[in-house]
């Protein structure tokens, strides 16, 4: 008797998700979350993409091995900081970097004048 009971109470709680639009099936939630998913994209194709007008943070990176090169790259995604300078020991980096990522001759220093 309890047995019916469980299985009976089970079969109205689909037919009531069913009926409020809950999802009843993992196909049914991704067919919904699909034309959502694939607008996320082009958000960032908004207006909202503009340069950012407060104050700015000015970096210099001392070291321009691989770890320097990582944080030199993700700055250039940065609106609100900005590479200046650089500092390294290996005068043919520094030649490397101020055309890659222009900083200007002024701001490039080695390992010995950099105070």
């Amino acid at each position: 008797m309890q047995y019916m009971n469980v299985r009976h109470l089970i079969f109205k709680f689909e037919e009531t998700n069913h009926k409020t639009n809950i999802m009843p099936t993992r196909r049914h939630f991704i067919q919904t979350l699909s034309a959502p998913l694939m607008a996320v994209p082009f958000l960032s194709l908004r207006d909202d993409a503009q340069e950012f007008q407060g104050p700015m943070l000015r970096v210099a990176i001392m070291g321009l091995g691989s770890y320097g090169t990582r944080v030199a790259e993700a700055m250039k995604l940065s609106k609100k900081a900005k590479l200046v300078g650089a500092i390294s020991g290996t005068p043919s980096k520094l030649t490397d970097w101020q055309s890659k990522y222009g900083i200007p001759v002024k701001n490039c220093y080695n390992y010995e004048n950099f105070d």
